[in-house]
């Protein structure tokens, strides 16, 4: 999937590779250098209050929602960053790990 419009996957449904729910896109990341959309913040946990960054490379749309290939302990357990922050090279290569 190589949406180019933020706004088309903002709000939608993250699902996983199991086919559960991840959460909510709150918000959509660009790459720097493609200012394509590269990775989603997807609010996870007890009451959407613990917030993941996903990456979108391997997504795919499943209906209104969009399917990636990592399950909710994957996305949990990932390296979370503050939304309002830029990215360093160091977190980016940190989350691709």
């Amino acid at each position: 999937m190589h949406p180019t419009d933020p706004a088309s996957i903002r709000d939608r449904v993250l699902i996983g590779a199991d086919g559960s729910k991840l959460g909510k896109v709150e918000n959509v990341f660009l790459d720097n250098e493609t200012d394509k959309p590269e990775r989603v913040a997807v609010s996870t946990g007890l009451f959407g209050r613990h917030v993941s960054l996903v990456p979108l490379a391997a997504a795919t749309e499943s209906g209104d929602d969009l399917q990636v290939p990592f399950d909710k302990e994957t996305v949990k357990g990932a390296p979370h960053h503050d939304p309002d922050q830029s990215l360093t090279e160091a977190q980016e290569i940190e989350l691709f790990e």
